[in-house]
């Protein structure tokens, strides 16, 4: 996880799946002077943050709406996702 905060720059967080959200079980924080915090054990919908979306994009069975499965798609065909500000919170 730190080679791939390293690599982006960004937080590198690792959640697990639970009754439709994430939990947070590790995370390497940004070493940019602005960024998102996130606890240890904290729960997100899958809509609320990139984590959410990538869980969706490799786990999703083809069922949803146009305007998400095209998001779902490019997060596939990328490998990963960002928020710019994405969360309510």
């Amino acid at each position: 996880m730190r080679r791939m905060r390293d690599q982006t720059g960004e937080t590198a967080n690792l959640v697990a799946p639970a009754d439709g959200r994430t939990v947070t079980v590790a995370r390497e924080i940004s070493r940019h002077p602005v960024s998102v915090p996130t606890r240890i054990g904290e729960v997100w919908s899958l809509n609320e943050t990139p984590t959410g979306w990538a869980v969706q994009a490799f786990r999703n069975d083809g069922n949803c709406p146009d305007s998400m499965a095209e998001r779902l798609a490019r997060i596939r065909r990328f490998g990963s996702t960002t928020s710019h500000a994405e969360s309510p919170r």
